[in-house]
């Protein structure tokens, strides 16, 4: 059976906006696409990552104004990212070691793909379903 890398199971679509977006509408951005996290981005240079447990704590729960404020102003500044060609081994590792939920793709210096927990989950579904059946 082939090791798995990240390439195999990430998502390619990535959400970026430039950080002086209002978290309003990167907040609206990521309802519509239906994702967990945005990676802001400073002329196309990867600067932060906002994500669904940014909302909660750093806006929702200080009662931030989202039309009011930009969105690097509450982005997590200091992002773990991960390469195409990473094992999901390490990748998981990464994950529960840093409690991440999502982590960038990059190969290059650019931004190529968001890897998820629920990336990892399908993958992990589709590799113990009994014969027959697909977790997808």
């Amino acid at each position: 059976m082939k090791k798995l890398v990240v390439s195999d199971i990430m998502s390619r679509l990535v959400v970026t906006v430039e950080r002086d977006t209002p978290i309003e509408t990167v907040v609206g951005r990521m309802a519509a696409e239906n994702i967990g996290a945005a990676v802001i981005v400073d002329r196309d240079f990867p600067i932060g990552i906002f994500t669904e447990r940014d909302a909660l704590k750093r806006v929702l729960s200080k009662g931030v104004d989202g039309r009011a404020h930009r969105i690097d102003s509450v982005m997590t500044p200091k992002f773990v990212y991960v390469a195409p060609s990473d094992s999901l081994y390490e990748v998981c590792r990464k994950m529960h070691i840093g409690n991440f939920r999502h982590l960038p793709v990059v190969e290059q210096g650019k931004m190529v793909g968001m890897l998820s927990i629920r990336d990892l989950l399908g993958s992990f579904m589709d590799a113990t379903a009994p014969a027959g059946t697909s977790a997808s």
